[in-house]
């Protein structure tokens, strides 16, 4: 079951944004965003998992004019009372209601980890990206601090977390421009991005962006 389903979850979701620890990786992921989607021409694209609108709202910050679809009616309740200026949707990412080839750009933030067949969503992004579209993609590292300790979260504990290599493999009918890392979390859950040696941990946080080829 997807738990963002679940008002309770759905209404709290956004508090962790307002706690010291949510803001600095927020800081950090939104960086990582930024300079993910730098070359990417602004205009219409489509966010797939787009939740309460957290990131619908950083798009449309940055410019972009945004369709965002979510398959939680909770969660979009709380995006749409935001007034985000933004088209918001009711349905699946594993049946898209568009037709082929009719997206310039898709982003897809820590939304694979909690479909059901997370195969099916990525076929769905590629028969729905126009050639030579925009893919930016976050995901969480099955590898990382709070991969290997999911169970004790109320939330991730439902989730299915990916390896690079894992995403890598699922995505290999795209072109692959550009991987960037972050939110860095020591065995006691330190921060630790603003680190120049973080060579023997592994990122909570995968950005990449893709181009249909």
């Amino acid at each position: 079951m997807n738990v963002f389903l679940r008002s309770a979850i759905a209404n709290n979701y956004d508090d962790y944004y307002l706690t010291g620890f949510g803001k600095k990786v927020d800081d950090v992921e939104k960086k990582i965003l930024s300079s993910l989607l730098k070359d990417v021409p602004l205009g219409d694209i489509l966010e797939l998992g787009c939740g309460t609108g957290h990131w619908t709202d950083f798009l449309t910050g940055l410019g972009f004019k945004v369709k965002a679809l979510d398959a939680s009616e909770a969660m979009l309740r709380v995006a749409k009372s935001k007034k985000i200026k933004a088209e918001f949707l009711l349905d699946n990412s594993e049946n898209l209601p568009f037709g082929d080839e009719s997206c310039a750009g898709i982003v897809s933030i820590t939304m694979l980890e909690f479909v059901d067949n997370p195969d099916r969503v990525v076929q769905e992004m590629h028969r729905v990206l126009k050639k030579e579209g925009w893919l930016i993609l976050g995901c969480l590292n099955a590898k990382s601090m709070l991969g290997k300790n999911k169970e004790n979260d109320e939330v991730f504990k439902e989730a299915n977390f990916f390896t690079l290599e894992e995403i890598n493999d699922r995505f290999k009918q795209f072109e692959l421009m550009e991987i960037q890392c972050g939110v860095y979390l020591t065995s006691d859950y330190l921060l630790v991005d603003d680190i120049q040696n973080t060579d023997n941990i592994e990122p909570v946080f995968l950005g990449m962006l893709f181009k249909k080829k």
